[in-house]
């Protein structure tokens, strides 16, 4: 079952979950949040309704998706909320025709030719790119943090601690990679 981030951040906090690997700016202050690396955004549109001449990157999807079918997450999921920011500051206005606890069943609604939506970069696979228009988003316009989030209030596991380390090296080298 996939869940928001804000559930998950609730089940860390009631000490369900030891931690949870999410996208923030989602802030409470009895949580910690560990940076893993910094991810961009993409307009994904369904092939089926695919605009001719899209531009490989934009900074501003409205002429694309203005008025046009659109699909997006609950107001409780960290990337919504950077997504509804970006939507505001470019004054972008499309069709809101649904809104689903997650990205990856957004993702698929736009595969299937439902409508457009906004994800995280690092989401794309082979088969969502064969089945959709791919924009990236300029990346001064969409950023969102990755972060691996665990109580501060109690000390990580043994277990936790481990993945988090794990994730620390995995992440650092991936990033030495790209440079």
């Amino acid at each position: 079952m996939k869940k928001t981030s804000a559930t998950m951040e609730e089940e860390v906090l009631n000490q369900e979950l030891d931690l949870y690997v999410g996208i923030t700016p989602a802030y409470n202050e009895r949580l910690h949040y560990q940076r893993l690396y910094t991810d961009g955004g993409v307009l994904l549109i369904p092939k089926q309704r695919a605009i001719e001449d899209a531009p490989e990157e934009l900074l501003d999807v409205s002429p694309l998706i203005n008025g046009r079918d659109f699909i997006v997450e609950t107001e409780r999921t960290g990337f919504q909320r950077i997504v509804n920011s970006y939507l505001t500051k470019y004054n972008v206005r499309p069709n809101i025709v649904l809104r689903t606890a997650n990205i990856t069943t957004a993702m698929s609604l736009t595969a299937g030719g439902m409508g457009a939506t906004i994800a995280p970069l690092s989401a794309l696979t082979p088969e969502l790119t064969a089945q959709t228009q791919v924009v990236k988003l300029t990346p001064t316009a969409l950023q969102c943090d990755i972060a691996i989030v665990y109580n501060n209030q109690n000390e990580p596991t043994k277990q936790a601690q481990s993945f988090i380390e794990l994730a620390n090296r995995i992440f650092e080298t991936t990033h030495e990679e790209r440079e």
